[in-house]
């Protein structure tokens, strides 16, 4: 009876530090490790730029921010619209798949209208960039642009972000053509 009472006990025990552990992961993470200082979130995806990675590391001015958040929401909602219409685009490519043949013009009409839409909303990420490029110091552009590229650099499918690349480039060996250069072997 006391044993079992004893593994009631430590049962309870275990799940209440466990919890209390998740909760202090969750809230360490989404506070980004205060002790560090590192706001949670990226590169100005927040509500607010004072709430984001990018805004502390380039230490944003009052006036820098406030400049910032302008036409923030006009662009969200430009790009949902975008996004949500080259949705549609790619649904319907989808559809001609499941028709007995294939509609060769309106394929190619719809390939056409996603990559306009593509092309739509790259210019208008482009301009939003500029816009904030604009507003930085030219220490704050320089090192702006310096994450902005590692970032990119370190997207899905980008052949500088995968891992076995960055070695070769860290051992100043690469490849060209897909071979290995003869004084690399």
């Amino acid at each position: 009876m006391i044993l079992k009472i004893l593994v009631v006990v430590l049962i309870v025990s275990v799940v209440i530090n466990l919890a209390a552990v998740l909760t202090f992961g969750f809230y360490w993470w989404n506070e980004g490790g205060s002790k560090r200082g590192i706001p949670p979130r990226g590169m100005g995806e927040g509500p607010d730029w004072r709430a984001s990675r990018l805004g502390h590391r380039l230490n944003l001015t009052e006036e820098q921010i406030k400049a910032m958040d302008a036409g923030r929401e006009e662009m969200r909602s430009k790009m949902a619209s975008l996004r949500g219409k080259l949705s549609e685009k790619r649904k319907e490519l989808t559809g001609l798949l499941g028709e007995p043949e294939l509609d060769r013009v309106k394929a190619d009409a719809l390939f056409e209208e996603i990559a306009t839409l593509q092309t739509e909303l790259e210019v208008l990420a482009f301009e939003k960039l500029r816009d904030i490029s604009k507003i930085l110091t030219p220490e704050q552009r320089e090192q702006f642009l310096e994450l902005y590229e590692r970032r990119l650099r370190m997207r899905p499918g980008s052949r500088e972000g995968r891992p076995e690349r960055r070695m070769e480039d860290r051992r100043g060996r690469g490849r060209e053509g897909g071979k290995m250069r003869r004084d690399d072997r």
